[in-house]
């Protein structure tokens, strides 16, 4: 018996694997990123709802830091601040003075408080404005050559440097969305010159370096940012990893996205079995458990406990010390005892 048109029509229709079906999770590209490094470390970033937001180590600095413009501005503002303050200075010297010819006591017991405030606001001014100056130097010696978008090689770059190729810095306030497949993040930041749109990231890790994960993270920024600012906007993502501002560029390359295509459909099936508390084993790789910070042992006592879907995961003892009990992330949401070797 022929096929009619209609059965025909809907045999040839190919649904790609990465799109999401209605109800599946949305997942996020920490998660993915994670599941590429560690399965179980995909699950639970999944799990406990963890973002690139919440990757993000939160600056001890207030002093600006990554953009040129925002140095410069600091630097002119604090001079306007020390200007102030030294005319303070000035101003109690000049009561002093007065106090002591005309004998207004008064003035001369003000004027020890008055002057040590004022010295010791502008002294915490010029130490600011000797660190931007140290940072502007740095930012104006900094140079790197631009990555070449059509090659499929891993590049050095410098984040001042591609400053300088005339690249401005964006700080995204929402997570960048795709629709179709179900996943969203947020670059720390992203470089824009003309239609380029280049995803960065920074780690503070020292383990890693050319990562699986960290190729994963930027491929999936790449994606996002082509969705949402147009396509081949972004040939490829960089990862910021020294404290000098130094990182490599990922190309957004075939040879580099079957990881994260295959991250976020294998995380993607695993979630919507943990969805239902129908997960079973969940694949690891005992190698990488020595560096992992979800298999380092903490303190029972701390209180700190993962969570599952809002509700926290109870404690799985892995060992002791002469303070107490001690457990980890990993060792509570699968019940195991990893092999944490980093310290």
């Amino acid at each position: 018996m022929s096929k009619s048109k209609g059965d025909s029509a809907q045999s040839e229709i190919h649904v790609s694997r990465m799109t999401a079906a209605p109800g599946d999770p949305w997942l996020s590209v920490h998660s993915i990123a994670e599941y590429a490094f560690c399965p179980r470390a995909g699950l639970i970033a999944y799990e406990n709802r963890r973002t690139d937001e919440d990757e993000e180590v939160p600056s001890l600095y207030t002093l600006p830091q990554y953009e040129l413009h925002a140095i410069e501005s600091g630097i002119h503002e604090r001079w306007q601040r020390l200007r102030k303050w030294v005319w303070l200075i000035v101003l109690s010297a000049g009561l002093s003075v007065a106090g002591t010819v005309f004998r207004q006591y008064a003035l001369l017991a003000i004027f020890p408080v008055a002057m040590g405030i004022c010295t010791v606001k502008a002294a915490n001014i010029t130490s600011e404005m000797f660190a931007l100056y140290r940072r502007l130097d740095l930012a104006e010696q900094s140079r790197c050559a631009e990555p070449n978008p059509a090659s499929d090689k891993i590049q050095p770059v410098n984040w001042f440097g591609m400053q300088h190729l005339g690249f401005d810095s964006i700080r995204l306030q929402e997570p960048l969305p795709d629709s179709t497949w179900y996943f969203t993040g947020r670059p720390w930041r992203i470089l824009r010159r003309g239609s380029l749109y280049i995803p960065v990231y920074q780690t503070h890790s020292t383990v890693e370096k050319h990562s699986e994960s960290q190729k994963t993270k930027i491929v999936a920024y790449c994606r996002l940012c082509e969705l949402t600012y147009g396509e081949n906007s972004s040939p490829y993502g960089i990862v910021l990893t020294g404290d000098d501002h130094s990182g490599f560029a990922v190309p957004n390359h075939p040879s580099f996205r079957t990881r994260f295509h295959d991250s976020l459909v294998e995380l993607r099936h695993l979630a919507i079995l943990s969805d239902q508390y129908l997960e079973s084993d969940v694949p690891f790789d005992s190698r990488k458990c020595a560096h992992c910070p979800l298999a380092k042992p903490r303190l029972v006592s701390w209180g700190r406990q993962i969570q599952r879907f809002g509700a926290p995961v109870a404690v799985n003892p892995v060992g002791e010390n002469h303070r107490g009990l001690l457990h980890c992330d990993c060792g509570d949401r699968f019940r195991w005892r990893p092999t944490y070797t980093a310290e």
